[in-house]
């Protein structure tokens, strides 16, 4: 994440920040009603980080609630920004990894198809996610609360072209493959074994994969589903999550 400091907000989402990049963070805020095994888990992450934590009356909550964030469950904290990977960090990454699997956003735009597609590539075994540097939803506190934290444990690669990133990973590291997640895929999600090194594309809510990019796959993939009344096609996060679960199933540890 780039910019100035950003607040996070719930309790998942607060924890996996200060268990994943504890010197991020730069002070917690926990509601007097949070007791028990959550608070001492706060509690403790913050002391092991030297991250001060606060005791924060009801009026405190009460700034975010007027703007919306009202899902706080009565924990905040103050984070600072970290950095992105490049391609060169991404092509060393997973030439060093006999089973890798990485996400490619193709201009998700919306924060909580974001944050569950992070949720569901940590969940089975991903690393990274690549995202256009400009467009598309960026790594917001939505996203991150959308994640239950996953984001903060995942590396994010920001490019200016991601069909540039697809072609130089292609030619840099052989042993990929990257599929793309289509409604009309030639390929059928289950009906072939997917390789230990894969990468798959996710486009965006409205218009799906840009068609350069479909060209650049080494396959497109569709799911097949009942399709039932108005019901034609899956979101994209759980797409995503299926073709993530398909690859866990064979090369996950």
């Amino acid at each position: 994440m780039e910019g100035e400091s950003f607040y996070v907000f719930g309790r998942n989402a607060v924890l996996e920040v200060l268990r994943s990049r504890p010197l991020s963070v730069q002070k917690v805020w926990v509601g007097r009603e949070v007791e028990g095994r959550a608070f001492e888990e706060l509690r403790r992450l913050c002391r092991e980080s030297s991250v001060p934590l606060v005791r924060a009356e009801r009026s405190f909550f009460a700034q975010f609630e007027r703007r919306g964030e009202d899902h706080h469950q009565g924990v905040v904290a103050l984070v600072l920004p970290w950095g992105f990977r490049d391609l060169a960090w991404l092509v060393e990454a997973l030439s060093e990894r006999e089973r890798a699997l990485l996400a490619i956003l193709d201009h998700l735009e919306d924060p909580q198809n974001l944050g569950a597609v992070g949720r569901s590539l940590l969940a089975f075994g991903g690393f990274a996610l690549a995202m256009p540097s400009r467009r598309g939803s960026p790594i917001t506190p939505s996203a991150l609360r959308a994640s239950a934290g996953a984001l903060a444990h995942l590396e994010v690669v920001r490019v200016g072209s991601l069909l540039s990133l697809v072609e130089a990973l292609k030619s840099s590291v052989p042993s990929l493959w990257v599929y793309g997640l289509e409604l009309e895929g030639e390929l059928v999600l289950g009906s072939f074994e997917l390789p230990p090194r894969c990468a798959f594309v996710v486009g965006s809510e409205g218009r799906g994969i840009s068609r350069s990019l479909r060209r650049a796959c080494d396959g497109l993939i569709r799911i097949p589903i009942s399709a039932v009344g108005s019901v034609s096609s899956l979101n994209a996060s759980v797409a995503a999550a299926l073709a993530f679960y398909e690859w866990h199933k064979l090369h996950g540890r």
